[in-house]
């Protein structure tokens, strides 16, 4: 006679991760409400509310909801872990612009809040200008942490999680092909982590030794290894030197590649950078478009050098999906947001920080697309697709036509609702797009005229599940509210 063992759903181990993580978010904020009493900039009553609230809140579900919680889980537990953890951590972290009075409205710190941390840059303040510094680390901090994703930190914290981990993982990089550094999960996240750090700081001491101060060195440092875009002034990266422009494009380009090939490159390893194909691939579309655009500029009249300085800028910051700019050239044509919407498509290169579809998935389909011709013109021919020399299993590029046909079905959705809302089809489908691929500034003027403020509240929460659903890439979000994952 055979028995089946059912197994029951540890709810109990995903507050208890739920409330490891708001407590260490707690202590991610201690370093701003720091900078606000060296500032004295009136922030620090406000910093310390809301690590009081999620001291509590961390402590409730860590001691008392998940007490005595297992540290086994499997596949159903890890899309849960991070469903919710990315739902729940970033409403807490939306404390500190309410409390201190910069966002008086509750749903715009949200905004503010999941814009930070799902590295999309989309901004709901008016006066950057006005708000107190250690807001504007935070806000930057909080693209840092969400560059690499709250699983990801979880992981490094959590050394007992030893049955399951790879289902973790795989929740956080649902749908795209991730190469490990190490055979096991938990080395492969801590190296991650110190590459991650590495870039950072080796970020943060280029940009004070070209004369920046520590403020706008932070938060350039934060929010562009994280391909987050969040800029400490009102005009992106407009007034900063030219040589800081150029140190974020390298930067931008840098945060853009997988982390696994920064990891060789500080091993000094360039040879299995070449060797990766989505690497050349995403260097040629880089070069191929800015020389395409600096032809368009000089066309119209603009400089060779600034045509080619704004252009490499440019394509830069949105194939890597950060979201910089600098303002707009003389010349400028109506024929270039579209090409750069063009290339918010692409996205950055799998295993990166950056968002968009990515780069390995483009490389994929055409490659697929290709060989159908193929078949048709010689029916015997037998053409795998390969990235690297290795064989695409047909169940992998399957996903991908998924994942597409979710990307593009919320892309409609969300502008639907936008024209709802009193937008026109193409300032929809543009700020929805922008969002979607976590980018931000809409691509109509690069962020120089939107307001997110004056959005009506359906939009605002509209934007916010288009930033979460490009963040965890829509499958993970999707598999917890989906009835027949709950029948399997």
């Amino acid at each position: 006679m055979l028995h089946f063992h059912t197994r029951i759903f540890n709810g109990k181990l995903v507050a208890r991760l739920l409330g490891v993580m708001l407590l260490v978010m707690a202590g991610f904020m201690v370093f701003p409400a720091i900078l606000s009493f060296c500032y004295n900039d009136g922030a620090l009553h406000g910093f310390l509310q809301s690590i009081a609230t999620m001291i509590i809140l961390g402590v409730f579900f860590r001691n008392i909801v998940g007490r005595s919680a297992s540290y086994e889980f499997h596949e159903k537990e890890s899309f849960w872990i991070t469903g919710v953890v990315w739902i729940v951590v970033p409403i807490v972290c939306a404390l500190p612009y309410w409390h201190v009075g910069v966002l008086p409205h509750f749903i715009d710190a949200v905004f503010e809040s999941f814009s930070g941390f799902t590295s999309t840059g989309s901004t709901i303040i008016r006066h950057l200008d006005r708000v107190p510094k250690s807001v504007l680390v935070w806000r930057s901090l909080t693209q840092w942490i969400g560059g690499m994703g709250f699983i990801m930190l979880a992981i490094a914290f959590f050394r007992k999680l030893k049955v399951g981990t790879l289902h973790l993982y795989s929740a956080e990089f649902s749908g795209t092909i991730q190469q490990k550094i190490h055979p096991r999960i938990s080395t492969t996240v801590s190296r991650m982590w110190y590459v991650y750090v590495v870039f950072t700081v080796l970020m943060f001491v280029v940009l004070m030794l070209l004369g920046n101060d520590f403020v706008d060195s932070v938060c350039l440092s934060f929010s562009t290894i994280s391909t987050g875009g969040f800029s400490p002034r009102p005009d992106s990266i407009t007034s900063f030197s030219e040589y800081t422009q150029l140190a974020v494009t390298v930067f931008m380009f840098l945060a853009g590649t997988n982390i696994s090939l920064l990891y060789y490159l500080l091993l000094c390893r360039p040879r299995m950078i070449w060797k990766s194909e989505e690497f050349r691939t995403y260097l040629f579309v880089i070069l191929v478009a800015s020389v395409l655009l600096t032809l368009m500029l000089f066309g119209q009249g603009v400089d060779v050098g600034k045509s080619a300085e704004y252009s490499l800028f440019q394509v830069v910051s949105t194939i890597s999906t950060s979201g910089y700019y600098i303002s707009m050239p003389q010349g400028w044509m109506k024929v270039i947001p579209l090409f750069l919407f063009m290339l918010m498509f692409f996205g950055a290169c799998s295993g990166s920080t950056g968002g968009g579809i990515k780069m390995a998935r483009i490389m994929i389909l055409f490659k697929y697309v290709r060989n159908q011709f193929v078949i048709m013109l010689h029916p015997r021919a037998v053409a795998p697709v390969k990235i690297d020399g290795k064989v695409i299993k047909m169940d992998y590029i399957n996903k991908i036509f998924a994942f597409l046909f979710m990307y593009f079905i919320f892309m409609v959705s969300g502008a639907f609702v936008l024209m709802c809302c009193g937008f026109g089809l193409a300032d929809s489908m543009a700020v929805v797009s922008a969002n979607i691929a976590n980018i931000g500034p809409v691509i109509d003027t690069m962020g120089a005229s939107w307001c997110y403020a004056d959005f009506p509240l359906a939009a605002k929460v509209t934007i916010i599940v288009e930033m979460l659903m490009g963040r965890l890439e829509i499958f993970a979000i999707i598999a917890i509210f989906s009835p027949s994952y709950w029948r399997r």
